[in-house]
């Protein structure tokens, strides 16, 4: 079953609601922090200015987390009135951001040192710019899917392994399936998964 235009999500706080929120504010969270991260370590950029992200304290990880959940919150916010696919624009809007401010970052700092003057400023931030945005969009399409999931299959006391795996793996094993997914990771997943016969 997938979502029709106008689904709203979020409704039922129930354990697929929260694996989405989960993975949105993890998600948002590590991008942030990487972002700050490489804001801290280039003290010329633009990020770096603001003394909550350059000064040597310990808030900047509690910002991110603070930030982190405020985008967690809209997430829930817009999917109880407006519905998935307006969620998954506000996703797309916020990864853009992080898109451009990657590829400035990466621009200034790694690739500079990486090709030296081989190449004008301008070239360097176009080839950082295509790069992230080729990050952006798995990352996007990743988040559509989990953001559009209707189905949750949670089993943490699994006796059996995959046969490949049987003779290695003696525990209990975790196993979480998203269906009906674009993501090629996930459809490889999902093809082993049916192949092995999980």
């Amino acid at each position: 079953m997938e979502y029709a235009e106008s689904a709203l999500i979020f409704q039922d706080f129930d354990s697929l609601a929260q694996a989405k929120l989960l993975t949105i504010f993890v998600l948002h969270a590590f991008a942030l922090g990487l972002l700050v991260l490489l804001a801290r370590a280039q003290p010329d950029s633009t990020l770096a200015r603001f003394r909550l992200i350059s000064g040597n304290s310990l808030i900047w990880p509690l910002f991110v987390l603070v930030v982190a959940g405020v985008i967690a919150g809209a997430n829930i916010a817009i999917g109880r009135t407006s519905g998935a696919h307006t969620v998954v624009i506000l996703n797309a809007c916020i990864l853009s951001l992080y898109v451009i401010e990657y590829a400035i970052l990466l621009s200034k700092g790694f690739f500079k040192r990486l090709l030296g003057d081989e190449l004008p400023p301008e070239m360097l931030l176009f080839v950082c710019f295509v790069l992230m945005v080729n990050a952006g969009y798995f990352a996007l399409m990743f988040l559509k899917d989990i953001i559009l999931t209707t189905e949750f299959e949670f089993d943490p006391w699994r006796k059996t392994a995959p046969t490949l795996v049987k003779f290695s793996l003696n525990r209990p094993m975790l196993v979480i399936f998203v269906k009906n997914s674009s993501v090629p990771m996930m459809r490889s997943m999902k093809i082993c998964n049916s192949i092995l016969k999980c």
